[in-house]
């Protein structure tokens, strides 16, 4: 097996254009992990990108394609969703936004396969949702304990319940 080095110019597939949900950040139909330790930030982060996108709102500064939202949310009660919800949209000054789509599951012990209905079925009411944020994604296989076999075990349930979708794991 030969590995050719190439200048930039040359590179195959160079000129290829690829299609952006947020630009430069997060390609469109793509598996995404944010990251980061116990109460980092993440979920807040996740749906400042969620509102930015089902409101067609710049990201840091990037460029977003407005499309719909599911958030999956496995952390957060009704009331401490609303409150999130919320505050992003205070904090992006949007007063006409559309709502996200949001699937409370906190305390409710749903089986990953219970979710991953939910999440068919609002796929097939609703075919324009087009980016789902699931979190926190490995409360839905082992209680927040992970080791890499169980990444891959976990992206493939998940690619099967919504292939042609944008997805963030937090």
């Amino acid at each position: 097996v030969e590995c050719p080095a190439f200048n930039l110019e040359e590179v195959p597939g160079a000129y290829e254009v690829d299609e952006w949900l947020v630009e430069n950040l997060f390609r469109c139909n793509t598996f995404n992990i944010i990251s980061a330790k116990s109460k980092g930030g993440k979920s807040q982060l996740a749906y400042q990108l969620a509102t930015c996108i089902n409101n067609g709102i710049d990201f840091l500064g990037c460029k977003v394609k407005e499309g719909k939202c599911l958030y999956v949310d496995y952390e957060l009660k009704g009331s401490e969703i609303f409150q999130r919800g919320k505050s992003c949209l205070d904090f992006l000054g949007v007063s006409d936004q559309k709502d996200i789509r949001v699937m409370p599951l906190k305390m409710k012990n749903v089986s990953f396969e219970a979710m991953a209905n939910g999440v068919r079925r609002e796929l097939a009411n609703d075919p324009e949702i087009n980016v789902i944020f699931y979190d926190n994604f490995y409360s839905f296989f082992h209680n927040d304990q992970n080791n890499s076999s169980e990444v891959r075990e976990a992206l493939d349930a998940l690619a099967s319940i919504s292939p042609s979708t944008t997805n963030f794991l937090i």
